[in-house]
């Protein structure tokens, strides 16, 4: 299979030395697109599938930092490889550190180097996706982490808080999940998860967040509300698929889920409020027959305050009893 490489170089005789230095030592292996100018190369990567970014620092319009700086925020999974004539080893280490996968330099090389630095390149950056995927993902479901929620959630609030819009929050726990792993084992329990979790996606868009958690708790974030109504369908739609048998092995099982919700700005504006409401919410419909879903209101809150009163309250001071000697 052709490795599909976008190089970015305004020199044209430079630009037809790689290519001719790349065939000559590995016919066939790669399909090279050249781009004379950042601007330009940006728009291929837009049109094209690469696997690799190969870019000279002085371009037309951006040189140095800026060359690579933009390719990496313009596509940040793409591996880049800097051709460059500047010997410059400070720039050569500051670029590499800034998460470029290599620096060459022009004319101290032939095909088969270039060649290796390509595929270390690819071999890194596969490496470097995998370790971000293990920090920001869950292992058994594939759904976004607890650290990951925690920045979508950041994010949204401001384009929110730019746009104009809404945010809604759902908190979903799922109704005697603790049954089924006692019942029916833990491999049970997280295939159950598994089909939970692909259930939810089947009910919410591309843009938006879904989350584990941690143990049968989940969430969800959904951004560009315009109003009330199309949050209730997005939790209509999550309760009627959790209304659905689950099939586990040679076991059909009835799974339902305790739902709460929080609208950013009207509950809150920050982060935390929101979870905390969100939460508040879920319990509401955990206390008020499971298998519902509750938009968090004022009048949840006594409850949660007389119960938070009761638990943060000191206890007495006994006084202390002198013993006669």
């Amino acid at each position: 299979m052709k490795l599909n490489i976008l190089l970015i170089e305004d020199n044209i005789v430079d630009s037809f030395l790689v290519d001719e230095q790349l065939n000559a030592a590995c016919p066939n292996k790669y399909v090279i697109k050249s781009a004379s100018s950042l601007r330009q190369g940006l728009e291929f990567l837009d049109s094209g599938n690469f696997d690799i970014v190969l870019t000279d620092l002085g371009l037309p319009d951006a040189s140095g930092l800026k060359a690579v700086t933009s390719i990496q925020d313009h596509d940040p999974s793409i591996p880049i490889v800097v051709l460059s004539g500047n010997e410059n080893e400070k720039l050569a280490l500051q670029i590499v550190q800034m998460g470029a996968q290599d620096y060459l330099i022009k004319g101290q090389g032939d095909g088969h180097l270039i060649n290796r630095s390509i595929g270390y390149a690819i071999e890194r950056k596969n490496h470097e996706k995998q370790l971000v995927y293990l920090a920001n993902y869950d292992s058994l479901t594939g759904l976004a982490n607890r650290g990951l929620f925690r920045d979508r959630l950041d994010r949204a609030l401001i384009r929110a808080s730019r746009n104009k819009t809404l945010v809604a929050l759902f908190l979903i726990d799922l109704d005697k999940f603790k049954l089924v792993n006692d019942t029916l084992g833990h491999d049970a329990g997280d295939e159950l998860l598994i089909q939970v979790a692909r259930r939810f996606e089947s009910c919410t868009r591309k843009g938006d967040t879904i989350a584990r958690l941690g143990g049968d708790e989940f969430t969800i974030i959904t951004e560009d509300i315009k109003n009330l109504k199309d949050t209730t369908t997005i939790a209509e739609k999550l309760s009627s698929a959790m209304s659905e048998p689950v099939c586990l092995s040679f076991h059909e099982i009835n799974v339902n889920a305790s739902i709460g919700i929080s609208i950013y700005p009207s509950d809150g504006l920050k982060p935390n409020d929101l979870v905390k409401y969100a939460d508040i919410a879920m319990y509401y419909s955990k206390n008020h027959g499971r298998n519902c879903y509750h938009f968090f209101s004022e009048d949840m809150m006594p409850v949660q305050s007389e119960k938070q009163s009761v638990e943060e309250k000191p206890a007495t001071k006994k006084p202390a009893v002198k013993l006669a000697k």
